[in-house]
């Protein structure tokens, strides 16, 4: 058949440093990613990894509300590419 699609298998460690509620936010990994078709960022039948970053932090009460932020660089090693993006986050 005809259309696109994508399969993608993530993998990070992530790591909290901080006090209370006060926390340093750092995360490393990879993202096995393959792509049939055409889709936003790979072209047509591509596969290969993603690397990813992240920084950021976090304040959270115990059993409440957790509210982050963070900066996450992104790349690509099939075609030399670099992604930044910038995030903001909360959870109950």
């Amino acid at each position: 058949g005809s259309g696109s699609w994508r399969f993608s298998v993530p993998v990070a460690i992530n790591y909290l440093v901080g006090k209370k509620n006060h926390f340093a936010e750092f995360a490393a990994g990879a993202t096995w990613m393959n792509n049939r078709n055409d889709f936003n960022s790979f072209p047509d039948n591509e596969e290969g990894f993603i690397w990813h970053l992240n920084a950021g932090y976090r304040f959270q009460l115990p059993k409440s509300i957790m509210v982050r932020a963070g900066f996450s660089p992104l790349y690509s090693g099939n075609r030399i590419r670099y992604h930044y993006y910038l995030g903001v986050g909360w959870g109950f």
